[in-house]
């Protein structure tokens, strides 16, 4: 992670929930699970949930998800596709706003 990346993910003062939802026979899902999983390892004010859909079909209609990876930023989106942590932290900076 570059320094940039990482005194922007310490400057972060808001709390964020990330939801991420996955399938195990995804290959576009590891990345964006390990980028979120890094800035909440990063900073306590961010926390992150990983669901794999075979194991949970509600969430699947209850947040309308058509493909994986698909994710939440505080219960807004859904929002789809793979993300380093550079584009995931400036989705949450828009969401944000």
């Amino acid at each position: 992670m570059d320094e940039s990346l990482r005194q922007r993910l310490l400057d972060w003062d808001t709390p964020c929930h990330l939801r991420i939802f996955v399938s195990l026979s995804c290959t576009l899902c590891p990345e964006l699970v390990t980028a979120a999983q890094r800035l909440a390892t990063l900073n306590p004010r961010i926390t992150t949930d990983v669901y794999d859909l075979n194991l949970y079909p509600s969430l699947r209609e209850a947040y309308q998800v058509m493909s994986v990876p698909c994710f939440l930023i505080n219960e807004d989106g859904p929002h789809f596709g793979k993300k380093t942590a550079a584009q995931l932290l400036d989705l949450m900076e828009a969401a944000r706003t």
